[in-house]
């Protein structure tokens, strides 16, 4: 994990603080929709991990361990983007009927951003073991009517148009 220094951690700091009061206020107050509510926590949440987190062990890194490289900036802040989506575009979301209305470019290509960003946030954070399990469980989204699994785990799959 990194050690930020200087006008980068102070406003860290304020970030996190902004997360916390934010939670707080929700609790308090009573928070949005479910949907909603995980929206504006993951949009907040997903960047610390490439912030805080470099993409390879203390050994292979090349700058110190309290500077993030450019690539983790534009990480986390492509991160925000599917969230900020779904915070923009809520209702539209909401009233969309699943297997009716078709899923548009936009949804799909940030979908499929926030699968990836995703799975790097969880290789940095907890490790290769829990990606490929996720891994395993978005496969099992395409071949689960597949014959060769047992009735039981068989569904319907995920069909990309």
């Amino acid at each position: 994990m990194r050690k930020l220094e200087g006008a980068v951690a102070k406003a860290f700091y304020v970030y996190v603080l902004a997360l916390g009061l934010f939670h707080l206020y929700t609790a308090v107050f009573g928070s949005f929709e479910a949907y909603l509510q995980r929206a504006i926590h993951l949009t907040w949440v997903l960047p610390m991990a490439f912030i805080l987190y470099p993409f390879a062990s203390s050994k292979k890194r090349e700058l110190p361990e309290n500077k993030v490289p450019w690539y983790d900036w534009i990480l986390a802040v492509a991160s925000t983007a599917p969230g900020i989506y779904i915070i923009m575009h809520y209702d539209q979301i909401m009233m969309r009927i699943q297997g009716v209305d078709d899923i548009t470019m936009i949804q799909m290509v940030l979908g499929t951003m926030l699968i990836l960003l995703l799975l790097e946030a969880t290789r940095r954070v907890v490790g290769l073991p829990l990606v490929i399990v996720a891994l395993a469980f978005v496969i099992y989204t395409y071949v689960c009517d597949t014959s060769l699994l047992p009735a039981v785990l068989r569904g319907i799959p995920t069909r990309i148009r």
